[in-house]
């Protein structure tokens, strides 16, 4: 549990995104980050039932997530999430909202994807651009090709 904890404090923090912003213009970098979350959570879909179980049942390792969250709160609004706000040229972008939002989007998607519908014929590819394209237009505040 422990470093099931670490991996989603890190994967908040954005460190992970910040290595696709580093090969990819900010469309693909999303879509790839996300991408490759998804997959491994369709691969080993048990452990994410596992995790989200305990996470509402245990009290003790719920607050070690809200620690380890919040310790990485910093790195994320400094880093790679304004890094998105300068690339989609936005001065009323709040990195901390928009770290959220895609944390909360990618969540859903996965629990969707692995626990819910795991049997959901669909091209999680594509659906996740299309999310991608969302995510970028609402906070940008216009339309984006």
């Amino acid at each position: 549990m422990s470093v099931c904890l670490d991996a989603i404090a890190e994967n908040f923090s954005g460190i992970y995104l910040s290595r696709y912003l580093q090969k990819y213009d900010l469309r693909e970098a999303l879509v790839r980050f996300m991408y490759v979350k998804t997959e491994g959570w369709l691969r080993d879909a048990e452990s994410l039932k596992l995790f989200l179980q305990v996470i509402l049942t245990e009290k003790d390792l719920r607050e070690a997530l809200i620690r380890n969250l919040s310790k990485e709160w910093d790195n994320q609004i400094s880093n790679p999430m304004m890094q998105v706000g300068r690339l989609l040229q936005n001065e009323n972008f709040d990195p901390a909202i928009f770290n959220i939002f895609l944390f909360s989007v990618l969540m859903g998607y996965d629990i969707l994807r692995a626990v819910l519908l795991p049997v959901w014929q669909t091209d999680d590819k594509r659906n996740i651009e299309k999310i991608v394209d969302v995510l970028m237009n609402g906070f940008s505040g216009g339309a984006r090709q």
